[in-house]
């Protein structure tokens, strides 16, 4: 999968489909790189596969931060809230580990699908924390959808 979103010179989209192949609840993580913007386009298109999606787009800031600046996600909600039909909300996660952060958000929302914009994380970040994306794709137990623009 790595060397796929890599090394590929077009826009790629991946899927990891889980068994229940239910598409209602949606969550989508906002890190505001190239990748993540084109998630957010796409979503509309994707969640047509509903016919009453809940879209929830989630940030994860460190627990440090006094006041996480929610500028991204408030963008991005209008946006969305323009373009589906079903609900769309946004919550300021506090986490350590991004990772941690969206699976812990996609269990306790039960979600359906995972939308995730593809990791432009270092090698030498990859080298110690791993990579965001592909963590969060091995460990969930719902459908995820990776983009590379």
């Amino acid at each position: 999968m790595d060397t796929i979103i890599r090394q590929a010179g077009c826009d790629v989209i991946l899927a990891k489909l889980d068994d229940k192949r239910s598409f209602d609840r949606w969550l989508l993580p906002m890190a505001g790189g190239p990748n993540s913007s084109q998630a957010i386009k796409l979503l509309p298109a994707l969640a047509s596969l509903s016919t009453s999606p809940q879209i929830k787009l989630c940030q994860v800031f460190q627990p440090t931060n006094s006041i996480p600046d929610t500028t991204l996600l408030d963008k991005s909600v209008h946006f969305l809230q323009r373009r589906v039909s079903g609900k769309v909300m946004a919550t300021p996660v506090r986490a350590n580990s991004v990772s941690d952060g969206v699976l812990k958000c996609a269990e306790l929302d039960n979600s359906d699908v995972i939308v995730l914009g593809a990791s432009r994380e270092s090698l030498l970040q990859q080298a110690i924390q791993g990579n965001i994306a592909e963590n969060i794709s091995r460990k969930s137990n719902c459908t995820v959808i990776m983009v590379k623009t």
